[in-house]
């Protein structure tokens, strides 16, 4: 596990470990450029050693329950996060990763674009017409139920983010 916090660092201390064979988990920020993260997958790849890295908020249990259809096709959905800029770290590379996950969780994959509004509102778009914004910790989920009925879903909590209005 590499758990230092300063993600211009993380570089040359996951090559150390990926040169040693040793399987790693890297907690936030990966790094503190996109280039430097690429080069960390690259160095994973070519040592064939697996890197992991993520949000806790990706196995909360409510927003693995909206992805799988408890409240019926996902519509839209804005997370929000604490995503303070970070001197050294820009835009989401701090923070911002834990509204990312919760987003990515319930919304799955094939986001194609980011659109950013200000040096912190983002909105992202899925390649199936889904767009979501900007919205702390926490989900906001706009769905349709089998029924067709559209219903809205915004968590309790953190640890809670399926709630029946």
């Amino acid at each position: 596990m590499l758990e230092t916090n300063d993600g211009r660092r993380h570089l040359e201390q996951a090559r150390t470990v990926l040169e040693a064979g040793k399987r790693m988990f890297i907690d936030k920020p990966l790094s503190a450029s996109l280039a430097d993260a690429m080069s960390i997958f690259e160095a994973s790849r070519k040592h064939v050693v697996p890197v992991f890295s993520s949000s806790s908020l990706r196995y909360i249990t409510g927003a693995r329950e909206i992805r799988g259809g408890k409240i019926g096709k996902v519509l839209g959905a804005d997370t929000y996060s604490p995503a303070p800029i970070e001197k050294t770290h820009p835009d989401l590379f701090w923070y911002g990763i834990h509204g990312v996950e919760t987003l990515f969780t319930v919304m799955g994959t094939g986001c194609r674009s980011v659109v950013r509004y200000s040096p912190i509102r983002r909105t992202w778009s899925w390649a199936d017409g889904m767009k979501v914004g900007p919205a702390r910790f926490g989900v906001f989920v706009r769905a349709r139920a089998a029924t067709g009925a559209r219903r809205s879903v915004r968590p309790a909590s953190r640890s809670s983010c399926v709630r029946r209005l």
